[in-house]
């Protein structure tokens, strides 16, 4: 009795086809890469996040937005709406600029009270741009630019 095997034909390659193929992905893996230092010096400015929740804090976020005239400076910033839903007591907002906070508040469900608090997020949010530029712009001042050796 004899036992046929089936089985599919193997492939050979050839040995040199190979080292091309090798050489070829080595050579295009150092070209791809190279890093390009163009790129890195991008960046966004100006920006408002907004990371609420509920949908009275979308509507502070939106009365917020409406009102924002972004003032004109080379301070890089960016302005965080955050909300925290606070469970009995309602949900308090809180505005950052670049990490520090600015005012935090709990929001009442009034439109006009809305408004208002909108309305001086934005004003205290642009005395701190200003403020902040105006302190950059004293330290570059020759008087306080120097080596810090008396």
């Amino acid at each position: 009795m004899q036992f046929y095997s089936i089985s599919k034909p193997k492939a050979h390659f050839p040995y040199w086809s190979v080292i091309i193929l090798l050489k070829l992905l080595l050579s295009s893996a150092t070209t791809v890469a190279q890093p390009q230092t163009e790129a890195a010096d991008l960046e966004i400015n100006g920006l408002l996040i907004d990371e609420t929740v509920t949908k009275l804090g979308r509507d502070f976020y939106e009365l917020l937005y409406a009102r924002w005239n972004a003032p004109k400076t080379s301070i890089k910033y960016t302005v965080y709406i955050k909300e925290q839903v606070q469970p009995g007591q309602g949900t308090r907002v809180s505005v950052l600029l670049n990490d520090s906070e600015i005012m935090s508040q709990v929001l009442q469900p009034r439109e006009e009270i809305l408004l208002a608090l909108a309305s001086r997020a934005t004003q205290l949010i642009r005395y701190q741009i200003l403020n902040y530029q105006q302190m950059a712009q004293q330290l570059e001042n020759k008087d306080q630019y120097g080596s810090g050796i008396f």
